[in-house]
């Protein structure tokens, strides 16, 4: 049962994100020759419910407004993207080479080596001025040279999230100020999701960093759903 709810709850997350994503998730299940891709997708795409998907997405035409925007503004701006999904980071990738807009990208799949290239010519070289990364790229990453981080879509983990925070929010950052966006649809899972994650790092931050009211110590209860979420652990 745990298998089938995460199974539609990544299914809303892929939509969100692009209805390609979903699609291509559904080919790649259905493809012999790949050990990818989701059995559930698979299932939605044979009862016909797949058909109909568009082909664009509000959300990635933000994205690149976005990353426009930033790039235009100043020269020395630089932006770091975060996505859960690597197969979003490949549509990223097209996309900013149809606005000729230099980049680097780091996954799980890229060695030590050039995992280390990679990271060097986005601190290093002004032309690349977008760095896309997967979760494996939110660990010992130091991206002093970005102005701006975008989270395109949010992971479940609120210690994930601080770690891709972490990337340009450091000591040796190049800007006096650093811009964190998160990008997400409206009455829509990833909404959901942003609300979970800003509640437990605001009790992650009350109990760790002291964020709490000294002569009542009680928490400042300044967001909604802190008590549904409590009950929910």
């Amino acid at each position: 049962m745990k298998g089938e709810v995460m199974a539609r709850l990544t299914a809303m997350r892929m939509l969100s994100s692009h209805p390609a994503l979903l699609h291509n998730s559904a080919l790649d299940f259905d493809d012999e020759s790949t050990k990818s891709g989701s059995k559930y997708a698979s299932q939605l795409k044979m009862a016909g419910m797949l058909d109909k998907l568009p082909t664009v997405s509000p959300k990635m035409d933000a994205l690149m407004e976005m990353i426009e925007e930033i790039t235009d503004e100043d020269p020395a701006n630089k932006v770091v993207v975060f996505s859960f999904f690597k197969p979003m980071l490949s549509l990223m990738e097209t996309e900013l080479r149809k606005r000729r807009i230099g980049y680097t990208k780091i996954t799980g799949d890229v060695d030590s080596t050039e995992r280390f290239r990679r990271i060097k010519a986005f601190n290093n070289e002004p032309d690349c001025r977008v760095f896309l990364s997967s979760d494996a790229g939110a660990y010992g990453v130091d991206l002093n040279r970005g102005s701006h981080l975008i989270n395109y879509d949010l992971p479940w983990s609120a210690g994930v999230l601080s770690q891709r925070v972490s990337r340009i929010d450091r000591t040796s950052s190049s800007f006096s100020s650093i811009t964190i966006g998160y990008l997400y649809g409206r009455d829509t899972i990833e909404e959901r999701m942003l609300r979970m994650l800003k509640d437990k790092l605001a009790v992650a931050g009350a109990f760790l960093d002291g964020k709490y009211d000294l002569q009542s110590g009680s928490l400042p209860l300044d967001f909604q759903s802190l008590k549904e979420f409590l009950l929910e652990r």
